[in-house]
């Protein structure tokens, strides 16, 4: 009897231990409310960027977690302020310290980070967001990384494992970056970029926190990218509804369509598609192929973006 109970107790522990750990791998990555700071600058552009956690959906029969960006940046090219708002960023779940990610336009979930390698490990770093499935050179490709070296960073009571990577010149172009770190991800871009992205000099990533966590500040920067409130105010209300969209769409917004001075449609390879000043709120994308379209509206002399994903 003694030892039908102590077998009984270690498989009670052990199960505890289990549920614990299942339970730790896929709550740590993205709880709710997790937010992402990043500084945002090209050649024309200097500004910011806001990652978050807003939701849940279900793809391929998976739960992934929804995250929306917001981007607020000074384009000196055409000296005025512009403000850029994505609802469907990217979908990412995690499981047993690997995260996945959902690849819109190939409709195909990636490994994005595993943070089970060690160092000398290999990681593969999948296509960017807006290769396309006609790009056959690259769909089903991956970018090589060698995980160099594991540290660790201390934020209070928090460490998190900080991974440094290079990359074979010779592989596919699409980088994390230098540094990948633990929970937080790439410190250039969330999503892999294209390698004329310099991964050296200082890092993009401000911030992070989340519910569970500390606020990391990794740089000088302040987590928060400070702009006047009507701007923001303009920028939360105006709306693309629905989205993705079928055959028509309206821009939600709580003045009148008349007051935007002009509107602008791209393709995701920046060419003009349509240019009106509208009467009324509804684009009609009926005979448009499927695929992610910039919306770009000139309002009060500065320029707001919304990213259209067309079924």
């Amino acid at each position: 009897m003694r030892n039908s109970n102590t077998l009984k107790g270690i498989l009670i522990i052990s199960l505890v231990v289990f549920v614990f750990q299942t339970g730790f791998s896929q709550t740590k990555w993205i709880p709710s409310g997790a937010t992402w700071h990043y500084n945002f600058e090209t050649v024309n552009y200097q500004g910011y960027q806001e990652i978050y956690c807003d939701g849940d959906t279900i793809i391929q029969g998976q739960e992934f977690k929804t995250l929306s960006l917001r981007t607020e940046f000074y384009n000196y090219a055409v000296d005025t302020t512009e403000i850029n708002g994505y609802d469907n960023y990217a979908f990412i779940r995690s499981d047993s310290n690997i995260v996945y990610w959902y690849h819109q336009n190939l409709d195909t979930t990636y490994t994005l980070y595993d943070f089970n390698t060690q160092a000398g490990d290999i990681w593969r770093i999948p296509p960017g967001p807006l290769v396309i499935a006609q790009d056959t050179c690259v769909h089903g490709s991956y970018s090589i990384a060698v995980v160099d070296s594991i540290d660790y960073i201390v934020n209070a009571n928090d460490s998190l494992k900080r991974y440094h990577l290079s990359y074979n010149n010779s592989s596919p172009s699409y980088t994390l970056g230098k540094h990948v770190y633990e929970k937080m991800g790439s410190e250039y871009r969330f999503l892999p970029n294209s390698s004329h992205i310099v991964v050296e000099g200082p890092e993009a990533l401000r911030c992070y926190e989340d519910q569970n966590t500390p606020v990391y500040n990794l740089t000088n920067n302040p987590c928060d990218f400070v702009v006047g409130i009507d701007e923001y105010e303009t920028d939360q209300y105006l709306k693309v509804v629905p989205n993705p969209v079928g055959d028509k769409f309206r821009i939600d917004y709580p003045g009148e369509c008349s007051e935007f001075q002009q509107v602008e449609l791209y393709s995701a390879d920046g060419t003009l598609m349509r240019k009106s000043e509208p009467k009324d709120c509804t684009i009609n994308l009926s005979g448009f192929e499927k695929g992610m379209y910039l919306l770009r509206i000139k309002l009060d002399d500065r320029f707001v973006n919304r990213k259209v994903m067309k079924l």
